[in-house]
């Protein structure tokens, strides 16, 4: 129920941790979302020094490849291998969660030597 106070109408206080997992709509129907769900962002740093914090979104089901691919973005640099700091390569089809990495996470972004066959 809103409340007033000095004329304006004030809602009640929201529980968001409640609220985290679903999303109401107007006719008041309620759906799984993941509207709620808090960007990833990993720091990824690159043996010269340089580094980035990048922002994967939010997005269910990331991919070592989705991480890959922002590094390589911003770096501009291509053919990027990422290491855990337990020092595993990464391999672009695991999901995040099996690479061991969540908000927060650091990895090392090396380029590669291209192969001349």
């Amino acid at each position: 129920f809103f409340s007033v106070r000095n004329g304006t109408c004030v809602p009640p206080a929201l529980d968001l941790d409640a609220m985290h997992n679903f999303l109401f709509l107007k006719d008041t129907s309620i759906i799984q979302s993941s509207e709620f769900r808090q960007p990833v962002v990993i720091d990824v740093y690159l043996p010269s020094g340089r580094c980035a914090s990048l922002n994967l979104g939010n997005k269910p089901g990331l991919l070592v490849s989705d991480l890959k691919s922002a590094a390589q973005q911003h770096f501009g640099k291509q053919l990027l291998r990422l290491i855990s700091t337990e020092g595993r390569f990464l391999e672009p089809e695991w999901s995040l969660a099996e690479a061991g990495l969540t908000d927060g996470s650091t990895v090392t972004a090396v380029v590669q030597s291209a192969t001349i066959a």
